[in-house]
C-alpha cells in the first residue's frame, strides 16, 4: 500500500503532520529513495494506491457494524484497534489502507488495476510524489476499489472463529 497517482496525497490528514506537500502519500513520502529503487528494480509490483483506498472509507456506521459482527477473538482485537481511532473515523479521515491491500491479495477482483510506468519524485516541494510517466509499465496500480466487496470480505474474515 502506498502512493497517490491521480489523487491528492494524505500528508495533510488529521492535522498531526505539517508540510506544504499535498501530492505525496505517507508510505512513499517517508523514504522516496527506497521507493524509487523498488520501482526501478524490475520486480513485479502491484501498488494499492490512495486512488483505490480513498474509495473504501471506514466510517462510524461501518465501525458499529464491525463491532457487532466481529465475534472471533482476533475480530474483537481489530474492533478495539479501530475504536481507538474513532476520532479519525468520525472525522472522515480513515480508510482501509493496508486492509484493502491484504484483501486484494485474497480477492484480486476487489480492485481495478491499470498498468503504468511509475516514478517517484525526490525533490521538494513534491518529494515522495508517485507519478505515472511515459515508459514501459513497471507497476500494476489499483486505481479503483469495490467498497461493498471489501467490507463483506473484511467482516467475514473476523466474524467467526476459523474452522479447524
Amino acid at each position: 500500500m502506498g502512493g497517490a497517482v491521480k489523487v491528492p496525497g494524505n500528508l495533510q490528514d488529521g492535522g498531526v503532520f505539517h508540510t506544504k506537500n499535498n501530492t505525496a502519500e505517507w508510505n512513499i513520502y517517508i523514504d522516496p529513495l527506497a521507493a524509487s529503487i523498488v520501482f526501478r528494480s524490475g520486480v513485479p509490483i502491484r501498488l494499492i494506491a490512495l486512488d483505490a483506498t480513498n474509495k473504501v472509507p471506514i466510517d462510524a456506521k461501518f465501525l458499529r457494524e464491525f463491532e457487532s459482527k466481529a465475534q472471533a477473538p482476533l475480530g474483537r482485537v481489530v474492533a478495539g484497534v479501530l475504536k481507538a481511532d474513532h476520532e479519525t473515523i468520525e472525522a472522515g479521515l480513515f480508510y482501509a489502507w493496508d486492509p484493502l491491500a491484504a484483501a486484494a491479495l485474497l480477492q484480486p477482483s476487489i480492485v481495478k488495476i491499470a498498468a503504468m510506468h511509475i516514478d517517484i519524485r525526490q525533490d521538494s516541494p513534491q518529494e515522495g510524489r508517485t507519478m505515472a510517466v511515459p515508459g514501459p509499465p513497471n507497476t500494476k496500480v489499483a486505481i479503483d476499489a469495490d467498497a461493498a466487496a471489501f467490507r463483506a470480505l473484511f467482516l467475514a474474515a473476523f466474524a467467526h472463529e476459523p474452522q479447524s
